[in-house]
């Protein structure tokens, strides 16, 4: 739907160490930032340390707006189940699925204000699309409804993608490794410690902007220009990792 950045950095940082560890038998731990040992029964004289990093960027494909009804906006000329009733009927004018994309928020079958007696509702839309978002929230705002407002943006693949992330940061400090070990005129022995966790901006920061879509039209003597509805669009969320690895270093 949008393109995705990939970037890679490295950085590295390279210890060698000449003291004998005992390392317990393979193991591996999990920890909140996902540590990882994998080593045989035996001693490391010499290691290497380094630190791989890489991100992505993704665009969003699941949108979720708030709809709030209440019968006080209309000083009672309209129940809250006449305004559901027209939001329904618009919904499904627009092909949306209106028994899996609509969720009421608030039990029961209206909550009403004991002060004012008048009944309010709130729902969940769930969205697929950035123009079914421009298309829907502005069509849901013409019914008059109390107010739509966006709650968050998510993307359907975003495990799938920090997967892809971290095989890449670990891909990224080998290399950093073998660069440092070929320097040494030493060669590069098997990974034993992993340590890192993912950072991202999904998905409650991912903010719509809202776009004027402009054109222009030709007449004999002039171009004018003309300015059309505003259009939502979406920042990409991105996801990011550094990792610590340790590589056995060979003589």
């Amino acid at each position: 739907m949008s393109k995705s950045i990939f970037t890679i950095i490295g950085s590295c940082l390279a210890v060698a160490a000449m003291t004998v560890f005992n390392m317990p038998k393979a193991e591996a731990q999990t920890t909140g930032t996902k540590e990882c040992r994998a080593v045989d029964s035996f001693a490391v004289d010499s290691f290497i340390e380094v630190s791989g990093y890489a991100e992505k960027e993704v665009a969003p494909d699941t949108f979720y707006l708030r709809v709030d009804i209440r019968e006080s906006d209309s000083k009672g000329r309209k129940t809250v189940a006449e305004q559901e009733k027209e939001m329904l009927k618009y919904l499904k004018s627009q092909g949306l699925d209106v028994e899996k994309q609509l969720t009421r928020l608030n039990l029961g079958s209206n909550f009403y204000n004991k002060r004012t007696n008048y009944a309010t509702a709130s729902y969940s839309l769930k969205l697929k699309d950035t123009d079914n978002v421009s298309q829907i929230w502005r069509g849901l705002d013409q019914l008059g409804l109390s107010s739509v407002s966006f709650v968050k943006a998510e993307c359907s693949k975003l495990d799938q993608i920090k997967e892809e992330v971290r095989r890449d940061a670990v891909l990224n400090a080998k290399k950093q490794a073998q660069i440092m070990a070929d320097a040494l005129g030493q060669t590069l022995g098997p990974a034993f410690y992993v340590n890192g966790g993912y950072s991202s901006n999904a998905s409650y920061n991912v903010q719509p902007r809202l776009m004027m879509k402009s054109m222009a039209y030709s007449t004999e003597n002039d171009t004018i220009a003309v300015e059309e509805e505003e259009q939502i669009s979406f920042n990409d969320i991105k996801v990011n990792i550094t990792l610590t690895v340790k590589f056995v270093l060979n003589m």
